[in-house]
């Protein structure tokens, strides 16, 4: 510490703060008073350089506490990923509005944060946040479809929830076990060129299985086993209702087998699954009977064909007793754009339909197929950004065809999307 003092005395006589010939000049009581002076600025640096190490000297102790606690190992690797989705949709010739003629334009937005760690003994945590306002063009009194057109709606007001918090072990690349809060559609049903809505293709029908009855994000637990290279097996056990009391009264029971085809030597799959959701449902053509089980099987197929073409199908049946639809269809491919020289552009074109059971229609409702096309042009921006164009087609909205109305039926869905990520 002396030697910082005289370090400072030095560097004030070097700048002039002492004034040399002034001191000489001057008389005994001056020169006593100036160094009386500078001995007071030493002193109170010297007091504030022990107040700073102090304050070092403590920092570094609870950086210790801390590291003995452990918490910084527990906080290296933990990989922090987001994005948020903005779609603009405007409708020609809405089938709910007060005027047939009458034109919407609606937006919506969806935010997502995700939080995953790993842990060296085969251990994931993952937490994922997501919020969003709005429900675009599919507010009750503009559109009135079996299928929407806009699956990244999170609806009505703004708001922040905790859609995943779940925890899965992986046991030697075999058995995967993962229980806690879960989307089913990220396990089961899923597709690599239609399934995701913030990417891909929009509409609900080309998103997941539109006649498969998926409980909301909720408690429940997934077993996957890896046989073999070419086979996975997956089961699947979620609350019903997607809440957290009465566990077991209500159960959404799930099993798929995936076969990798990899044909022409490219990722290739085809799921078969079956399902059964025992939540109460209400007969159709029987209002008394109210405790009906809803149950299904369906498919998911996704083949890549080349380095820049793909192409998916889906089918899937469910009881036309409980439900309005009975069966549902769609297909489509995926283009890079590499060809004309933009290889991270996609271009997507699917269509399919919705089918009205036979019990819908003894009901007294109209049971035209209500049909679905979509095309989507995912421009890549940045490395965070991208837009895609997007348009659709609707035909036979909620089974009602131009037979029955007198006039065309047809709907067209505009919009655009945009995706940032980080």
């Amino acid at each position: 510490m002396k030697r910082c003092v005289s370090t400072v005395i030095i560097l004030l006589l070097f700048f002039g703060v002492l004034d040399i010939p002034a001191i000489y000049g001057a008389d005994n009581e001056s020169i006593r008073a100036e160094i009386a002076r500078l001995k007071a600025r030493v002193n109170q640096l010297e007091e504030r350089l022990n107040t700073q190490e102090e304050a070092i000297d403590n920092q570094n102790e609870k950086i210790e506490e801390l590291e003995e606690t452990g918490i910084f190992s527990t906080l290296e690797g933990i990989n922090i990923n987001g994005g948020a989705t903005f779609v603009l949709q405007g409708t020609i010739d809405a089938n709910a509005t007060t005027s047939r003629n009458e034109d919407v334009t609606d937006g919506s937005y969806s935010v997502d944060l995700e939080l995953e760690k790993s842990f060296d003994n085969g251990g994931t945590l993952f937490i994922h946040l997501e919020g969003g306002e709005g429900n675009g063009v599919m507010d009750s009194d503009e559109l009135d479809l079996f299928s929407g057109v806009n699956k990244d709606v999170t609806g009505g007001d703004a708001k922040v929830e905790l859609a995943e918090a779940w925890y899965e072990h992986n046991f030697s690349d075999v058995l995967f076990v993962t229980f806690g809060k879960l989307d089913p559609t990220c396990y089961f049903d899923t597709n690599s060129i239609a399934n995701d809505e913030t990417t891909q293709f929009l509409a609900d029908m080309f998103k997941n299985n539109p006649v498969l009855e998926f409980p909301d994000n909720g408690p429940g637990v997934r077993l996957g086993l890896v046989s073999t290279e070419k086979i996975e097996l997956g089961l699947g056990l979620w609350d019903a209702d997607a809440d957290w009391e009465d566990l077991g009264d209500n159960i959404f029971a799930i099993g798929q087998l995936n076969f990798k085809l990899n044909l022409f030597e490219r990722e290739g799959n085809c799921r078969f699954y079956t399902w059964i959701n025992d939540a109460n449902h209400t007969q159709l053509l029987d209002l008394t009977k109210t405790k009906e089980e809803g149950y299904g099987f369906g498919l998911s197929f996704d083949q890549r064909f080349s380095e820049v073409l793909a192409a998916f199908f889906r089918f899937g049946w469910q009881t036309g007793k409980v439900y309005n639809c009975d069966m549902s269809w769609s297909s489509g491919f995926q283009l890079i754009g590499k060809p004309w020289g933009r290889d991270r552009d996609v271009l997507g074109i699917a269509v399919g339909q919705m089918m009205p059971g036979n019990d819908y229609a003894k009901a007294g409702n109209p049971d035209h197929n209500e049909g679905h096309f979509e095309t989507y042009y995912n421009i890549h921006i940045s490395e965070n950004l991208s837009v895609s164009p997007d348009f659709q087609v609707i035909w036979n909205p909620k089974g009602v065809g131009s037979s029955q109305q007198g006039r065309d039926d047809t709907i067209i869905v505009l919009g655009v999307r945009t995706q940032a990520d980080f």
